[in-house]
């Protein structure tokens, strides 16, 4: 027998929710003070008190060497904030504007969730880029980067509209 409260979409638990944050390389302790203050906070205020950097590790390349770059979230707030996300991959990296170097159009849960910052907090993340492209097709297939100039941008998406977001180029050599 259905109910009415079976039509809800499920909400995530908590511990789901850390869970998808220890995934996506977020280790967090719980802080009190800053679950309290988060709903205080103004969704376009969070949004406009958070920067985003793309710090490649060096400026140029080699041809089919690995890219490293970090990419810095900052909450320039003296408060705790929560930034409400409208699918469950809270930002994503790019390469010449393709999201995660690649033309597959990637799988991202509909489901809301939000990305969370400490006051004042500074949170690094590493990535890496292959120097490859994905293709889609039969077969897939990774195409090298060509020679030249590159732009890693990374982007936080928000249900605002808003989306912090930055850019850094790179250099491959022949």
């Amino acid at each position: 027998m259905s109910t009415p409260d079976d039509t809800r979409p499920e909400t995530p638990s908590r511990e789901a929710q850390e869970r998808d944050e220890r995934r996506l390389g977020f280790d967090r302790t719980r802080n009190y003070f800053s679950e309290v203050m988060r709903p205080l906070v103004p969704q376009r205020l969070a949004v406009r008190g958070t920067t985003l950097a793309v710090a490649p590790s060096k400026e140029r390349y080699r041809h089919g060497e690995p890219v490293e770059f970090d990419v810095v979230f900052y909450n320039r707030l003296p408060v705790p904030v929560a930034i409400a996300t409208p699918t469950s991959r809270c930002w994503f990296w790019s390469v010449d504007g393709e999201p995660f170097a690649s033309d597959e159009r990637p799988y991202i849960r509909e489901r809301p969730n939000s990305f969370q910052l400490r006051a004042r907090e500074r949170r690094r993340i590493t990535q890496r880029w292959d120097g490859r492209f994905r293709r889609e097709g039969n077969p897939t297939r990774w195409v090298p980067a060509n020679p030249g100039t590159h732009t890693i941008g990374a982007v936080l998406e928000t249900v605002t509209g808003e989306n912090p977001s930055a850019e850094a180029e790179i250099y491959i050599e022949r």
